[in-house]
């Protein structure tokens, strides 16, 4: 593309683009982008604005108008290949000619892209921003916890064991070498198990640091944790696993942006889905997967976290090590036995005898409360050694037990009650406490437990600041908030505490008011949650009595009443801070009472939370509709819908027996925030089927709409079978298909899988072939690559050859890659030579690397001569190097000589992307070397350093001398262009080293361009040093871009230091012009005429003072040059100097005799 900057005015304009920047300097020119040019005319912003335009066009492979030259410059995408300068001045050579600069009285020649007027910076991380946005759309979309702060966590404990006698096992060797195993290490609660996963994972990441390329591993972990509701997912640990592998894939994330790519982003993968995709991430490369605390995963997710191991570790033909920790519960025991690659390492005391010592002696030296009993260390670790039983829990807390000894008698006292065990000690803890905060402290340690995520110690003081008085409401009062910390210091041995900060408590002494609190291990959990009367052998009795059912009622009305409090005390910008609470009540209040099996205590208190119009139903809405703050608009989702799409059925039951409109509108859970979707939407979606049919028997509409999304359409995308079939009873339209991504609900369920629902879809009657936004039933579901509904599509006379704007069935299934889906396709007659906007079936395959489709359709007679946007088969094929496509192509009479849109051959396409194999294939089969230009594969080869294409074409005997419409050779080109082996190959081969073109001989290139060894390299073939060009010498050239290296060395060789020809000075006027002061330095000294006049007319000096380059003005003066020497434009130096405001140099000039008035 050209591009025209005014050379009118200083102008300097930056455009950028995602792989490079182009900055143009205020010399007028025209900027060439690929090998075509379209005007722009003079205006800035126009130029701007299609320069943009042009570097935001698609890679050459998606618009191969741009050929492949493109990709292969220095990894640009868009090339900036050429300038053209404006009338006269000095300017540079280059492929195409011509001088540019400022104001001279020249012809208008054209420039090659010199350095000083385009600058592309090709940043190497480009690839990498590129990325890091992906991540951040796919992080987005899959929502999955990330682990990383919990190992970084772990990572940074001062006292880490360090598990030497783990790294020495020969189970832990075995696993670690050899892939297929499965390593199994069990421990007791309180071993170190989540330490020991921890070290893994660093012992692994420090030895890939090690490896090369070839030996690359892939590292993915995931920390199960009780603590947080997030952690206990084996969705979650899978989309993370996903997460981590797609990142360290060789081409990042490319496997999981093709299943967002599939679904625009509307849908997460289910957990078949992130199955399929972890199965192909793990066959990219040697794999280690680690996973903690299997134990502490959600109670009914134990089946499927066995599941998962066990289907990963029977994956065959897969270089994966999988390690898992937990306590030895039976569920794991029966599962893991039963695999025939499993080795377990149980973690004894004898094992971390010598751990629990080191980490005893290093808490000892590190506890302030501990130093008075120095003398006492090694009597002290010896019993809590002892005492510990190889657990690292039960050491910290006996260590915490010793803090508050007075005397040598209290210490050993204390030493000799210990408890051997964490129950004992928790329950020793909980008996300290004043009894008067006993029911405080149990209100606490049910939110500690049950709460559905972590809470902040303001959040968890608010949780007690009520009158508990009246069992039937209870009424917050922020009088009753505790001192600050008061019951975390009580609980000291139970929770523990984190900050954002360095330190948890602030200047004062007092905790932070976010710090994050929670119980300090699982082990606290398993102990409040014990049922004592089930283990009559334990010494223990807790003073608290935790269950869940208590819990859940106690949150429930807990946050309901907190809620209630906004009904008096209105809520708003300016109140929200005082109430900590507020976010985590409005956003979990029906999750605790949902849990809860009696509900009917809570009905008065939620039904007056319910009031349309109250200011506590103002508040809850905002709340829960806000983020990590309240949505404070205007708008309020109605009662009933916010019920329904919570789930609570008591509440939508309450509402519509006192009247509440069935079809009002809210516009919270539509996944795309729609304005005016209703209860039943709501409903459907989240798939609660008693809501439903309640909404229906009231005359809830059907089809009521939500921009083109109706409730069966939502039921249909979220998997409820039960609900869509109610809704199609009922009489909801089955076709319906407004303009949304949603398509009908036949297209929906082809999407997703359905088998079940496109059954029941096609025996209601829907209709098979309707076409939505993303294509027909049959076309989604090919894509998609789900071959049993393609079958039964198919079988309902489904239409094997309609297109879509995507495409047709047969060329998405080949676009996606799904093999089955193709063969079953062709064999129903799907028509194979099909082309559309991407191209055939074959074109399609062979663009996206799917070269097992490509041998399919030959063989079942695709044309190979159909000519796609982008070209031929063959074009594909010689692009992406797949030789023995190429050969299977020529065989079935492909055009070897065909050109795409963008004057490209096949021959070219591989040269371009340095496909040797396939290039020397393409030209043994007759392939035409010249190329669009009137020039020589050798030449294009040349230029882009193609050695071993170069050699190949000198053996079959090209002409290495040949010259293209621009009267340039393949020398001229390597040379111009820095490719050195290329160079030395063709001197090696006879290439006439002193051949004359347009733009100069090839050692003027290479010295303008700077490229030192090749001009070295030129000079011992014997280059002509002196040889004149249309620019000027080669030292001319070197001194026009300051190669002072290269200046030396032609001097060296001989070269006239004074010399003159072409648009150009002398080098001396030319380093002076430009500013390079040792330049000018070295031609004085070499004899320089330091008063020649250019073919303007005009001396060094007068060049120096008119750019601006003082020190060289005082340097010539110091040489003798004539102060008042007349030529150029103005005359004199003085009038250069005047007219360009440099002030400092009128002065140098005029204290050396300088005279004003000459002109």
């Amino acid at each position: 593309m050209q591009i025209a900057v005014p050379a009118s005015r200083t102008f300097r304009y930056l455009v950028k683009s995602g792989t490079c920047c182009v900055t143009a300097l205020p010399r007028g020119i025209f900027i060439f982008v690929g090998d075509h040019a379209l005007s722009a005319g003079l205006d800035r912003l126009e130029a701007c604005r299609k320069l943009r335009q042009e570097l935001n066009t698609p890679s050459p492979m998606e618009n191969s108008s741009y050929g492949q030259e493109t990709m292969a410059s220095a990894g640009i995408q868009i090339n900036v290949e050429r300038l053209m300068g404006g009338a006269g001045g000095s300017g540079g050579p280059g492929t195409h000619g011509g001088t540019g600069g400022t104001g001279g009285h020249g012809l208008g020649a054209r420039i090659i892209d010199s350095a000083q007027n385009v600058i592309i910076h090709n940043h190497s991380d480009t690839n990498k921003i590129l990325d890091t946005a992906l991540e951040k759309q796919l992080e987005g979309w899959l929502n999955a916890p990330d682990p990383k702060e919990k190992h970084s966590r772990l990572c940074g404990l001062e006292n880490r064991s360090p598990c030497s006698w783990l790294f020495e096992d020969d189970s832990f060797i075995l696993w670690k070498n050899n892939p297929g195993e499965l390593l199994w290490i069990q421990g007791a609660s309180g071993t170190g198990k989540t330490i020991i996963s921890s070290m893994i994972i660093e012992h692994l990441f420090e030895a890939r640091v090690l490896l090369t390329n070839s030996e690359s591993i892939a590292i993915a972990y995931f920390y199960f944790d009780f603590a947080d509701s997030a952690m206990q997912s084996v969705e979650h640990a899978l989309r993370r696993l996903v997460l981590q592998l797609s990142h360290q894939n060789p081409a990042p994330y490319v496997t999981l942006d093709q299943e967002y790519k599939l679904c625009d982003g509307q849908t997460v993968p289910t957990y078949f889905k992130l199955l399929e995709i972890l199965e192909k991430l793990l066959r990219l490369r040697r794999t280690y997967l680690i996973l903690d605390a299997l134990d502490e995963c959600k109670a009914a997710d134990h089946n499927r976290v066995v599941d998962f191991i066990q289907k990963i570790s029977r994956w065959s033909d897969i270089q994966l090590h999988v390690l898992v920790t937990s306590q030895p519960h039976n569920i794991f025991e029966k599962a893991f036995m039963s695999l025939q690659n499993l080795s377990r390492i149980t973690i004894h005391a004898d094992k971390t005898l010598d751990d629990i010592r080191v980490y005893i002696s290093n808490e000892l030296a590190s506890k302030s409360e501990l130093q008075f009993w120095k003398p006492e260390w090694g009597h002290i670790a010896t019993y809590i050694t002892q005492k510990s039983a190889g657990m690292f829990r039960l050491a910290y807390c006996l260590l915490e037990q010793l803090k508050e000894c007075a005397r040598l008698d209290d210490l050993q006292t204390t030493l000799d009650t210990l408890p051997d065990n964490l129950h004992d000690i928790y329950s020793r803890s909980l008996k300290s406490i004043p009894k008067i905060h006993l029911l405080d402290v149990q209100r606490l340690l049910h939110w500690l437990v049950f709460s559905k995520q972590p809470l902040t110690l303001e959040e968890l003081e608010d949780t007690i600041s009520f009158d508990f008085s009246d069992p039937e409401q209870y009424t917050f009062d922020t009088r009753k908030r505790p001192k600050r910390g008061i019951f975390i210091k009580w609980l000291s041995i139970l929770v523990s505490i984190d900050s954002w900060q360095e330190n948890v408590l602030d200047l004062n002494g007092f905790y932070y008011a976010d710090c994050t609190v929670s119980l300090a291990h699982s082990s606290v959990q398993d102990y409040l949650l014990l049922e004592q009367e089930n283990h009559p052998n334990l010494c223990f009795s807790c003073p608290v009595h935790i269950t869940e059912e208590a819990a859940h009622q106690l949150m429930a009305k807990t946050c309901v009443c907190y809620l209630l409090h906004f009904a008096d005390n209105l809520l708003n910008e300016e109140t929200f801070p005082n109430y900590p609470l507020a976010m985590y009540a409005a956003k979990n209040w029906t999750y605790h009472l949902l849990c809860c099996h009696d509900r009917t205590g809570l009905s008065n208190l939620t039904m007056d939370l319910l009031k349309s119009g109250s200011n506590q139903y103002a508040a809850l809405t905002r709340l829960h509709r806000g983020g990590k703050y309240p949505c404070w608009s205007s708008f309020i989702d109605p009662p009933l819908y916010l019920c329904a799409a919570l789930g609570y059925i008591e509440g939508v039951e309450f509402l519509l027996d006192g009247g509440a409109d069935v079809n009002a509108v809210g516009q919270r859970f539509i996944e795309f925030g729609g304005p005016h979707e209703t209860a039943l939407h709501a409903a459907s979606m989240q798939g609660y089927l008693a809501i439903v049919h309640l909404l229906l028997e009231k005359g809830a509409d059907f089809n009521a709409e939500d921009r083109g999304v109706t409730a069966l359409q939502l039921a249909i995308r979220h998997g409820h079978i039960e609900i869509v079939h109610l809704l199609l009873e009922k009489g909801a339209n089955i076709n319906v298909n407004m303009p949304s991504s949603y398509g009908t609900p036949l297209q929906l369920a082809s999407e997703k899988g359905y088998t079940d629902m496109i059954h029941l879809l096609i025996e209601k009657g829907a209709d098979i072939n309707a076409k939505g936004r993303r294509g027909s039933a049959l076309q989604i579901a090919s894509a998609k690559g789900h071959l049993e509904i393609v079958t039964l599509l198919l079988k309902n006379n489904a239409d094997i050859n309609m297109r879509g704007w995507n495409g047709t069935a047969l060329q998405l299934g080949s676009k996606w890659g799904h093999i089955e889906v193709v063969r079953l396709l062709l064999d129903k007659g799907a028509d194979i030579n099909a082309a559309g906007e991407d191209g055939t079936a074959v074109q399609i395959a062979l663009k996206c690397g799917h070269i097992e489709i490509v041998e399919i359709l030959l063989k079942k007679g695709a044309n190979v001569n159909v000519d796609g946007m982008q070209g031929s088969a063959l074009h594909f094929a010689s692009a992406k190097g797949y030789t023995e496509t190429v050969r299977l192509l020529l065989r079935r009479g492909a055009n070897i000589n065909a050109m795409n849109e963008g004057n490209c051959s096949a021959l070219k396409l591989a040269l371009l992307q340095g496909h040797n194999t396939t290039f020397q294939l393409l030209l043994e089969n007759g392939a035409d070397t010249t190329t669009n230009n009137g020039g020589t594969v050798l030449q294009l080869a040349s230029k882009h350093g193609r050695t071993e294409i170069v050699h190949l074409l000198l053996e079959k005997g090209a002409d290495i001398n040949a010259m293209d419409e621009e009267n340039c050779s393949a020398l001229q080109l390597a040379s111009l262009h820095g490719r050195l082996k290329t160079v030395c190959l063709l001197l090696d081969n006879g290439a006439d080293h002193n051949a004359k073109s347009k733009t100069g001989t090839a050692l003027q290139l290479a010295s303008y361009y700077g490229h030192i060894k090749i001009v070295r390299c030129l000079l011992k073939k014997g280059a002509n040093v002196n040889a004149k060009g249309e620019y000027g010498t080669a030292l001319q050239l070197a001194s026009r871009n300051g190669h002072i290296g290269i200046i030396r060395l032609l001097l060296m060789e001989g070269a006239h230091v004074n010399a003159q020809s072409g648009w150009y000075g002398t080098a001396l006027q030319l380093a002076s012009e430009e500013g390079y002061i040792e330049i000018v330095h070295l031609l004085l000294a070499k004899g320089a005429h330091v008063n020649a006049h250019s073919i303007w007319n005009e001396t060094a000096l007068q060049l120096a003072s008119r750019t601006g380059h003082i020190e060289i003005v005082r340097l010539l003066l110091e040489n003798n040059a004539d102060v008042n020497a007349q030529g150029g434009w103005y005359g004199t130096a003085w009038r250069y100097a005047s007219k360009r405001g440099h002030t400092e140099i009128v002065k140098l000039l005029l204290e050396h005799g300088a005279t004003p008035c000459i002109t």
